[in-house]
Parts: C-alpha cells; structure tokens; sequence
C-alpha cells in the first residue's frame, strides 16, 4: 500500500510505502520514502502552460444586410488564458506586422461597432445601421483575430466583411433575336450593386408564375433555349 503526501511547500513528494509482515501475534512495519526534485515538479508545471489555439476561428466572408447586422465570434484557449483582439489585416500586410502594434488594433467606432470579450472569446458586433450610415472603411475592410499569451500568439485568416444597403432593385430580361433552329441564350441581369447577394433560382414565362420554364438548361443567370425555338 502507498500514500502519496502533496508537502504544502509544493517542492517535494513524499510517498510513503508500507510493507506488513505478519508473525503470530506481530506485526512489523515498513516504511520508506522518495523525495521527487523540484525540478521534476517544476516540469510538471510546465507541461501545464500552452500557447493558444484557436476554438473557433471566423469564416473568411463575412456578409450581412444593413438592417440586421451581425456578430463575428473568435474564441481561442490556452494556459494561461490568452488575450483575444482584432485587428486590420490589410496594414498588418503593409508593415508585416503581425499583431503587436497597437497602430493596427481595430478600434470600434461608436454607433456602428461594438467589441465583447470574456474568458475564451472575443465578439466583434456589427449594429444595425441606416443606409446613409454606410461606411467604406468600417462596413468593406479585411480583418484578422489574434490570440496571444505569453508561451505564443496566433492569428486567423484574412476575414472579409462586406455590407449591404438594403435597397429596392429590379432585374430585367432583354429580348434577343434568334434565327430559326438555333440556340438562344436569355440573360438575368441584376443591378452590381446586389449581384454578389442575389442568385437566380427559376425561370417563368410571362404572366405565368407557374409556369417554370422547361425544355432548356438554366445555369445560374441565364437559360439556354434550344427546343423551345425550335420549328417555331
């Protein structure tokens, strides 16, 4: 049987090992003792530290509507804690900079972002904004999180955002001629400023709704027509 003793001064273990030998009426007791070096414990401690690693690292788009906003989460775990932030990966680029200055921090501006931290993440909030709030430098910019203690530091991809202004738009479908027992091709055009936002999922004929539009082959914004044309 063995007792392991953690000594209050955590810089040695002693363990103590008994050893019974039964005689009749007697017993004889054994006892010894191993002293661990402080070195050894020290180790041990060590092993414990850890540079950060990332939990949950942002997609590398970002995209939302002017009116609903959105939150980038970056969580990150290490021992001890380490601290999260963010910041411009465009001048971090620029200057090879990978985090250390605070020239490129990300300093949220008031009314349009906001910065939430707690043990283990960090959240960068988008608020919900009027169109003519719309900001190139806060709305359309690369960023990066970065985690950092003192046994290292990490950085995630570039992370795109892009906002949107919610607004109205029309797309359009333009004639186009074709000879006879050729191959037409019609277009969906969508207006550039929500192109990127917008994917095409039906063609309809003309004052039918239910009516989706066969005997072709669509891909994505325009429709190729062959048999419809034909012998017509």
């Amino acid at each position: 049987m063995a007792i392991i003793i953690n000594h209050q001064s955590f810089d040695y273990l002693i363990i103590l090992s008994f050893a019974f030998i039964l005689f009749d009426d007697f017993c004889c007791l054994k006892i010894s003792s191993i002293k661990s070096s402080p070195q050894s414990i020290n180790a041990n401690v060590q092993q414990q530290k850890r540079g950060p690693e990332f939990l949950i690292e942002p997609p590398g788009i970002i995209t939302f509507i002017n009116d609903t906003g959105t939150v980038i989460t970056c969580s990150a775990r290490g021992q001890p804690s380490p601290k999260i932030y963010w910041i411009y990966a465009t001048i971090a680029t620029e200057n090879g900079i990978g985090g250390g200055s605070m020239m490129n921090h990300l300093i949220p501006v008031d009314g349009l972002q906001q910065i939430r931290h707690d043990s283990l993440a960090s959240q960068l909030i988008y608020l919900p904004f009027k169109s003519n709030q719309y900001r190139q430098d806060v709305h359309s910019i690369r960023i990066r999180c970065i985690a950092t203690n003192q046994f290292g530091s990490i950085q995630s991809h570039d992370i795109q955002i892009r906002a949107s202004v919610r607004q109205p738009y029309d797309i359009q479908v333009y004639d186009d001629f074709v000879i006879k027992e050729n191959t037409g091709i019609l277009r969906c055009h969508i207006p550039s400023f929500i192109r990127e936002h917008v994917r095409v999922t039906n063609w309809l004929r003309h004052r039918d709704d239910n009516g989706v539009v066969g005997g072709g082959n669509t891909a994505g914004d325009q429709i190729i027509i062959s048999d419809l044309i034909k012998g017509q």
